[in-house]
């Protein structure tokens, strides 16, 4: 029997009870779980950006304000490819009509993929359109040549001036100067949007469908692909071929593959956790009993994600695999002290309650500093934070009161079909090598320690000096062949039609349509005195003739002058001028005159159109460029007419602008909150001041050595990795803690050793605790999505660091403290010969 004293009659209790009711807490917890799961299933994934923005954040307001307002927000570009440019208009031709038919329930807006009647428009309005300049300088050559042709039919008269132009010139130059106005009408020949190559051509949906709403997302792609494939294109052409880019493929194809990597990767993680386990216990049923014990509050977990926050976005698609590997900690450790009770000898019941009085403060802390960490991120605004907080932070606590109500009562149950029988102690594969390690060298440990923390303290600091933000978005995205695919696409769509036209300009929404002047102006002064880094405005503006009163005045003389100089003009003169003579009943053209299909782009629900302006972004400038996001946004918003309401401004661009103003200004509070929190908990789970100074050393160690590695590996933060930052100090200190509380423990009680269970026993578990958490984490690595990956690494960085600092930096401390206090506990010279004397028998001392 072994000598260790009993459980206190608290825990005695307790284990009697989850013995006792072990079938109907087993019983209990599948009950739960079915009942549970209907729930989790309804949690959906929502992947748009805007997502992880709060609701009040700009781009995310004037978005839901503009949606009221203007349909078709987001673009479904049908790219057509052939080095056949006729086959490609034919091929349009056919597709644009069955485009145009497709069901109110895809909700397609409106249909681009020819503007031939705006050409023809612009031609039946040629003289409006022709410069005024031009108009002018024809009207004053021609009043010339009448004015000339009259004075010289009179006798006598004698020209002192260069003569005016022949009229046969002024025929030719309004020839030429008509020309030119229909070779701008014919931008896009026949109509048709075809890249200057000839090898491209784009067809432009506009539809009322976020990227984040997959089903109708996907019904409409499935339905234009099989209006595409029901065409045949190779009929057309052999090399015809018909891809989709656009926001809305983009947006879904991420969509997709973050369900499928998340999946990919909670399997993965299960996967690695069970050889971890494997390797720690040894025994198959340490698999079964944790995995049981563990899905219970998983899924409770989720389920109360589906309550609270409602669904997943892009930052906390992944915490299944995370909360898995975070969560199931609490049950290693303890299973790791029940099997050390039960190979010592003690009976079923007592070994719970000795396991729960040994392992439940610890784990209970530990868990609670990760909740803690978690909960950090839920004050701030910022969704991808907030959420990830509630979610993580909820499921911290909820996996270690579940796991120590189930697990017990699991290992009680399996104990009735089999019995562990005791057995010698066993050395702890994981705590062997570090408990080796920490005796033979702690003095170099324990100074490689501080001076790896002091270089990382010194590199994290010249980072933040530099700025650790990543600004370059291109880190951001994906790397996917199918996005690859779509975003070069996108590009060509914008050499077609600009960015405007393509759907990535950032759009203004006025309140009046006479402010869309008042506004264009006050944006081109910004970009020419101020230097903004805005490029061109476009308005419905740009489709209708510029200074259309002072033209109809010059035409009116014009068409005086032209009917004037016909009466005397030689017959093929006459011709040129009835062909290009100005119309009597020319009037201003409005907004109503334009066709629809250029107009639509301006076009509200309601049909009022011209009140949206589009700005594209300056000639040098890149839209993965975070920098350039914030200055482009900025300057938009900032622009202020005399009597102009500010406008809705909408865009990608705004809402990254966002983000990263949200990390700015949140990232840093929950950081803070999150220390002050560990900071806190520590204080209050040891009573000594020399146990929280220890503790709390080995977590800033930990902290220091990640932030010297992640500038040495140049790993910036972005709105996702900063996540791994506050977490980590929960995370982190769960291992110090528990480490140290195993040591106080040992201490307290007068083990002989008291670093062997606390670094070779407790500190394995907790190695296995810190696998299945970079597990968790490594997951993220599987993803596409640089983002997800960067934040994968982030923790995985802080994993390793924090748990090597707690199992070789304070380890290798808590050995020197031991080794100094052996030595002052070591009897001196004449003290140890007065202690041999008196403990000699009298026979001997008499002799």
């Amino acid at each position: 029997m072994s000598e260790r004293p009993p459980p206190a009659a608290r825990f005695l209790r307790i284990a009697r009870a989850q013995v006792g009711h072990a079938p109907w807490v087993a019983l209990l917890s599948l009950v739960v779980t079915l009942a549970l799961l209907p729930l989790v299933r309804r949690l959906e994934l929502r992947s748009d950006w805007t997502e992880l923005l709060p609701r009040g954040a700009p781009s995310v307001r004037d978005l839901r304000a503009a949606q009221r307002r203007v349909g078709g927000l987001s673009t479904l570009t049908v790219m057509l490819e052939s080095r056949d440019t006729a086959a490609l208009r034919r091929y349009a031709a056919a597709l644009g009509p069955r485009l145009e038919r497709l069901p109110p329930s895809l909700r397609v807006r409106r249909v681009q993929w020819n503007v031939g009647d705006y050409q023809r428009f612009v031609r039946d309005h040629r003289h409006l359109y022709a410069p005024l300049d031009e108009l002018t300088r024809a009207r004053d050559e021609l009043r010339r040549r009448v004015e000339y042709d009259r004075a010289s039919a009179m006798p006598g008269y004698i020209n002192l001036d260069d003569p005016p132009e022949s009229a046969e010139a002024l025929a030719a130059r309004a020839r030429a100067q008509m020309a030119r106005v229909d070779a701008a009408a014919e931008r896009f020949p026949g109509g048709y949007f075809v890249h200057r190559d000839g090898r491209h051509l784009a067809m432009f949906l506009r539809v009322d469908v976020q990227g984040g709403d997959p089903v109708v997302a996907r019904a409409l792609i499935a339905r234009v692909r099989a209006e595409t494939a029901a065409l045949h294109p190779q009929r057309f052409a052999p090399d015809l071929t018909v891809s989709f880019a656009g926001d809305l493929p983009v947006a879904l194809a991420e969509h997709d593959a973050i369900e499928r990597e998340l999946v990919i990767a909670t399997l993965l993680t299960v996967a690695l956790c069970v050889a971890a386990i494997l390797g720690l216990f040894r025994h198959p049923r340490s698999v079964v009993l944790l995995g049981a014990s563990l899905f219970v509050p998983v899924v409770a977990t989720f389920a109360l994600a589906r309550l609270t926050v409602g669904h997943l976005n892009t930052s906390t698609a992944f915490l299944g695999s995370i909360v898995i590997g975070n969560g199931i900690n609490p049950g290693i450790v303890w299973l790791a002290r029940y099997f050390e009770e039960r190979r010592a000898g003690r009976p079923v019941v007592d070994a719970i309650a000795a396991t729960h009085e040994g392992a439940w403060a610890g784990t209970f802390t530990a868990s609670l500093a990760a909740s803690l960490a978690y909960g950090s991120l839920a004050i701030t605004d910022f969704r991808g934070f907030r959420d990830f907080g509630i979610i993580g932070g909820a499921g911290m606590v909820i996996c270690w009161a579940l796991t120590l109500l189930i697990l017990p009562s699991l290992a009680s149950l399996w104990e009735r079909w089999r019995p562990l029988p005791p057995a010698s102690p066993r050395p702890n594969p994981y705590g062997v090598l570090f408990a080796r390690a920490a005796r033979r060298h702690p003095a170099a440990l324990a100074w490689a320690s501080g001076l790896l923390g002091a270089a990382g303290v010194a590199l994290a600091a010249v980072a933040i000096a530099r700025d650790p933000i990543d600004y370059n978005f291109r880190n951001l995205a994906s790397v996917r062949p199918e996005t690859e695919r779509a975003s070069a696409l996108n590009g060509v769509a914008g050499e077609i039609v600009g960015r405007a036209g393509s759907g990535s300009a950032i759009a203004a929404l006025v309140e009046r349509r006479e402010d869309t002047a008042a506004l264009r102006a006050a944006l081109e002064a910004l970009r020419d005195r101020r230097r903004a880094p805005i490029g061109p405005v476009r308005t419905l503006d740009d489709l209708l003739p510029r200074d259309q009163h002072a033209k109809l005045a010059v035409l009116a003389d014009l068409r005086r002058w032209m009917l004037d100089a016909r009466e005397h003009a030689p017959p093929d003169v006459r011709r040129d001028l009835d062909a290009w003579l100005p119309p009597a009943d020319l009037r201003p053209l409005g907004d109503a005159d334009l066709p629809a299909s250029v107009a639509s782009v301006y076009t509200e629900r309601d049909g009022t159109r011209g009140r949206l302006l589009f700005v594209e972004e300056g000639a040098s400038a890149s839209i993965w460029d975070g920098r350039f996001l914030v200055a482009w946004s900025e300057a938009v918003r900032e622009a202020r007419a005399p009597g102009v309401r500010p406008p809705m401004v909408l865009g990608n661009a705004t809402v990254f602008a966002d983000m990263i103003e949200a990390m700015w200004r949140d990232g840093p509070r929950a950081v803070l909150a999150s220390f002050l929190a560990t900071v806190g908990l520590v204080l209050v789970a040891f009573r000594r001041w020399r146990y929280r100074a220890l503790t709390l050393l080995a977590l800033l160690t930990g902290i220091a050595w990640m932030a010297g590695a992640m500038t040495v590996l140049g790993l910036r933060l972005n709105f996702l990795n900063f996540v791994a930052l506050p977490i980590t100090f929960g995370i982190g200190v769960d291992y110090a803690v528990n480490v140290m509380r195993r040591y106080a423990q040992e201490v307290e009680a007068g083990a002989a050793d008291p670093i062997g269970a606390a670094v070779q026993e407790t500190g394995g578990a907790i190695m296995v605790c810190s696998l299945t958490t970079i597990f968790g984490y490594s997951a993220l690595l599987t993803s596409a999505n640089r983002a997800l990956q960067s934040f994968g690494l982030a923790a995985v960085i802080g994993e390793v660091a924090c748990v090597l600092a707690a199992l070789l930096g304070l380890s290798a401390v808590l050995v020197l403290v031991e080794r100094r206090r052996a030595r002052s506990a070591r009897p001196g010279p004449a003290e140890g010969h007065a202690r041999q004397h008196a403990e000699e028998p009298e026979g001997v001392v008499g002799v």
